[in-house]
């Protein structure tokens, strides 16, 4: 009899805590809880080869088909997220739609972003109605280029500069030592012929 209160204390706890896990994270349960059916959403990424380079952007096209006669308030937002889960991006914005709209964004890729697979997630919400679709792109690296810029060349003439200077120095050092061998090479055999 105590072991099965135990258990069913345990099992209420447990459900009590994943309750409070959930209303933590609105997010997961907006997106399932909310979402109708009745809200068409159709999302096409540009370019359509799905590989994009470091610091290019995409293009997205956004189709929402609110089945409303009236003019209604229509938030978007987009996500965009590594393969790790980590937010890698985030926008949105709201605008007036009459029964159907097609909304096209440019998402700013980052150019230090890695290479891999990406998930671009587009939620539509009005009302009490939320829809969420999404789309994968993976990022492709570039081969490395090695570029010269103006700090790089004022740092190399710098260098030249007082490669130049040293070289000089080094001359008119050894022009002075020169002379110096002679001079005393001379007075050594002037002195030895007295």
């Amino acid at each position: 009899m105590k072991r099965g209160i135990a258990i069913t204390v345990l099992v209420v706890i447990i459900a009590v805590a994943s309750l409070f896990f959930l209303n933590q994270n609105t997010n997961f349960l907006t997106s399932f809880a909310i979402a109708e059916d009745n809200v068409g959403v159709n999302v096409d990424l540009y370019p359509l080869s799905r590989e994009i380079k470091p610091g290019d952007d995409i293009r997205v096209s956004t189709r929402i088909d609110t089945g409303e006669k009236e003019i209604l308030d229509v938030a978007i937002s987009y996500t965009i997220t590594d393969n790790r889960g980590i937010q890698v991006f985030q926008k949105s914005r709201t605008f007036a739609v009459e029964k159907t709209a097609t909304v096209t964004d440019t998402l700013n890729i980052h150019r230090t972003l890695d290479p891999g697979p990406y998930l671009v997630d587009v939620e539509v919400s009005y009302k009490d109605k939320r829809k969420s679709e999404k789309d994968t792109f993976n990022v492709v690296a570039e081969p490395t280029e090695i570029t010269f810029g103006n700090r790089e060349a004022i740092l190399l003439l710098i260098i030249l500069i007082m490669l130049i200077i040293f070289f000089v120095l080094l001359w008119i050092q050894n022009r002075r030592v020169s002379r110096i061998i002679k001079e005393h090479e001379k007075y050594d055999i002037e002195h030895i012929m007295k």
